[in-house]
């Protein structure tokens, strides 16, 4: 894995509202994202994670606050730079939560060549892009097939394919497994294995707490929990081969933690905490999912 020091993915005070400020779906994050890192973003329905995902992958500009993504200036005080986001958008790749969302066209092998195309590559290695990509994701036979009549789990199999032809610098993924049975999602996961391995930066979205969702080799897990009275203090725990996962219960605030934004309206707090990845190397992502 490459990770550096240097951070790709930098927020400041950020704020996100969609009702004009009555209430904030995101209310003064910050946090940096080092090149090569896997970031899981977990939490609940409506705790604002895909929000935060597609400010970080520069498909929504926040309110406030202050963005830089892959070394562009984004958003500052002077509010939103097409131009900056133009270029940062072109080194990120996204796969939503609903893949029908991103099929553009009924031939499979034209709706993975989209996102090259768009970024002016060469025909010849849009091809071998192609080939790559649906390769990796085990759907080369379907390449003359129209996407727009396939299963959910074959569609987002080809969304993913699409992601991968681009080949980005960092991939935001909400959800990208939702659909795959248990060897699809092992398929894939070992596919964001190979890409971080080669430096590749990957925010991953789910609304479950385990890491299993977010593969084998995250190095932040970030996980959302709302305060109230209910309040409970952080666990952790302890896995069968030494790891160990810090948990982010209602109201907590931990030595571990990297992040905090507290919402006014809603009382709720954003917390990231860091998960130590003390697995063995032999571990495959089967036997790492079978601890959970």
């Amino acid at each position: 894995m490459v990770t550096t020091n240097a951070p790709i993915i930098t927020l400041r005070d950020v704020r996100f509202t969609y009702d004009g400020g009555a209430t904030w779906a995101l209310d003064g994050v910050s946090l940096d994202i080092r090149r090569g890192e896997r970031i899981c973003l977990a939490g609940p329905n409506g705790s604002g994670k895909s929000t935060l995902s597609r400010v970080i992958a520069g498909l929504v500009a926040p309110d406030e606050g202050y963005v830089v993504l892959s070394g562009n200036v984004v958003f500052d005080e002077s509010g939103a730079h097409a131009d900056e986001y133009r270029t940062a958008r072109c080194g990120i790749g996204a796969v939503f939560q609903h893949p029908e969302d991103q099929i553009v066209t009924t031939v499979t092998e034209d709706d993975v060549a989209f996102g090259p195309e768009n970024l002016a590559i060469e025909h010849d290695e849009i091809g071998l892009r192609i080939s790559g990509s649906l390769d990796a994701v085990d759907m080369s036979d379907y390449r003359a097939s129209d996407p727009t009549r396939m299963s959910g789990g074959q569609q987002q199999r080809i969304a993913i394919a699409g992601m991968l032809a681009m080949d980005s610098d960092v991939l935001v993924l909400d959800e990208p497994t939702a659909m795959l049975d248990p060897q699809g999602r092992a398929d894939i996961m070992r596919v964001l294995d190979e890409l971080q391995d080669r430096g590749t930066t990957i925010i991953l979205v789910t609304h479950h707490g385990l890491v299993n969702r977010c593969g084998t080799k995250p190095s932040t897990l970030t996980m959302t929990a709302a305060a109230g009275p209910n309040a409970k203090p952080a666990t952790r725990q302890t896995m069968p081969d030494g790891s160990y996962l810090s948990h982010c219960t209602p109201g907590m605030i931990g030595n571990s933690m990297k992040l905090t934004a507290m919402d006014s309206a809603t009382n709720s707090a954003y917390m990231a905490m860091r998960l130590v990845d003390q697995r063995p190397e032999s571990a495959t992502p089967v036997e790492w999912a079978s601890v959970f």
